[in-house]
């Protein structure tokens, strides 16, 4: 009797054997999952995170572009057409605060708002050989500047207009 009583004892004895083994086999399963997930995750966070990296850096290159061009004008009032261009253009890629409004009010325009235009524009007409009542005449109707519609420096300039120029290196006439 003692050997079918151990028989049961024995078979009891490998089934816990073979429980013990399922387990340890089902943790080496989920170690070797997540010695796998681990590496992959790591991967997946470095490729978001060069994208993003990436991203900012485009971003910061572009608004350096955009302030540059800004800074780059000749004039306040062209820097202020530029940035209001710029910011009308571009809304959706620059901060809403990026390019603030700026009162000029007080401030001094050092320098005039055309130069490199209003100065080829004396090349160009001088090269046309215009009077300088018809160049007048033109820099009004392209300039609109106030001193181009006064009557007295109309005068003026037609007067200069009716003595011929004189080189730098001919002599003055005797008044």
């Amino acid at each position: 009797m003692t050997d079918t009583r151990r028989a049961p004892s024995l078979d009891a004895k490998a089934l816990d054997i073979e429980l013990q083994k399922l387990t340890l086999e089902r943790t080496k399963v989920r170690w070797t999952a997540i010695s796998v997930m681990i590496p992959l995750l790591a991967a997946i966070g470095t490729v978001a995170f060069g994208i993003w990296s990436t991203r900012q850096q485009e971003q910061s290159s572009f608004q350096l572009e955009v302030a540059k061009s800004v800074m780059t004008a000749s004039s306040p009032s062209e820097a202020i057409f530029r940035r209001d261009m710029l910011s009308r253009t571009f809304a959706d890629r620059l901060p809403p605060k990026f390019l603030p409004k700026i009162d000029l009010t007080g401030i001094a325009d050092k320098g005039p708002e055309n130069a490199d235009a209003k100065a080829h524009f004396v090349e160009l007409v001088a090269s046309r050989g215009m009077s300088p009542l018809e160049t007048a005449k033109l820099w009004h109707s392209v300039f609109k500047e106030p001193w181009s519609d006064d009557p007295d420096a109309m005068v003026i300039i037609e007067k200069a207009s009716e003595n011929p120029p004189v080189s730098p290196d001919q002599p003055r006439p005797a008044k």
